[in-house]
């Protein structure tokens, strides 16, 4: 069970980080998000890339508790590369 957990969006990152939904990643000066929190008396911090944002935009329903790292690329592959396609178009 999460004791809190909070979504803060970073406009460009000043490092590299590992993208919590796809594992890939998220290279300097990329946008990004930042979730962190408290889960179970354990301080947690990941990173999702853009792609993954929007992919779990669309999902009927997530939940952060049930994720694995990767798992947002894992459980909608298609929809990821699709998503990931038309990003680069639009760009």
């Amino acid at each position: 069970m999460s004791d809190f957990t909070t979504k803060t969006l970073i406009k460009k990152t000043r490092k590299p980080h590992k993208c919590f939904g796809c594992s890939g990643t998220i290279e300097v000066g990329s946008s990004a998000e930042m979730t962190s929190g408290c889960y179970d008396g354990h301080m947690h911090k990941t990173y999702w890339c853009k792609v993954c944002c929007a992919v779990m935009e669309t999902m009927y329903s997530f939940d952060l508790e049930d994720m694995s790292e990767g798992s947002v690329k894992d459980r909608n592959e298609n929809q990821w590369y699709q998503t990931k396609t038309e990003m680069e178009f639009d760009a």
